[in-house]
């Protein structure tokens, strides 16, 4: 509806930015009733859940000359909206360009390694590396790569320690939280657990 020649609209839950003649005016975060300007400003929503990236499987030459297809998927949120459009200006061209980054860090750091190596203990820190490079790209992009649901066991959540350890357990934090969680087994791999009742501040 109009008034005094503005309109107004209501900012759902999530992030929004405000464009003047295509040009980013304000960031939105709270939800409610907010003004703007017809006929010359717009309103771009992004989603503020945690979203899914799946990249095609990428065939990887180890430094041994093994091949190895690779299965990858991040998780991420927007977190930035005027960096996110300025760098990407929507999601369908952000997923592109994160797939490619996922793909070049595969190739980058696994063509270093060997096949013996990714299948001794050091697999998680070669892991490690690769995240933290997907990590540092997604955030020139107003994106923070997140942990969530195990993928092997949906009713669980999965997370990392501090040392990067992969952990699955019980629980209903929400991704991107910090929680304590008393650990109940373990393998050369992972550790598995429960959430205790106090967060991490």
């Amino acid at each position: 509806r109009f008034q005094h020649g503005g309109s107004h609209w209501l900012a759902r839950r999530g992030r929004a930015l405000v464009l003047q003649f295509g040009e980013p005016k304000r960031v939105v975060t709270e939800p409610g009733l907010k003004f703007k300007w017809p006929f010359i400003q717009n309103v771009i929503f992004y989603d503020h859940r945690v979203l899914d990236l799946n990249p095609e499987v990428e065939t990887v030459i180890l430094s041994d000359q093994k091949r190895l297809d690779v299965d990858t998927y991040a998780r991420y949120r927007i977190t930035d909206p005027l960096k996110f459009y300025q760098a990407v200006t929507n999601e369908a061209a952000f997923r592109a360009r994160l797939s490619n980054v996922v793909n070049s860090s595969l190739r980058r750091v696994l063509g270093n390694v060997s096949l013996l190596t990714l299948l001794s203990s050091d697999r998680d820190e070669v892991m490690a590396d690769i995240r933290k490079e997907v990590a540092a790209e997604s955030n020139n992009f107003g994106v923070t790569l997140v942990e969530g649901r195990s993928r092997t066991e949906v009713e669980l959540l999965r997370g990392r320690t501090r040392r990067n350890k992969t952990v699955n357990f019980s629980g209903d934090a929400a991704a991107g939280e910090l929680v304590r969680v008393e650990i109940e087994s373990a393998t050369s791999t992972t550790l598995a657990g429960a959430q205790l009742s106090l967060a991490v501040a």
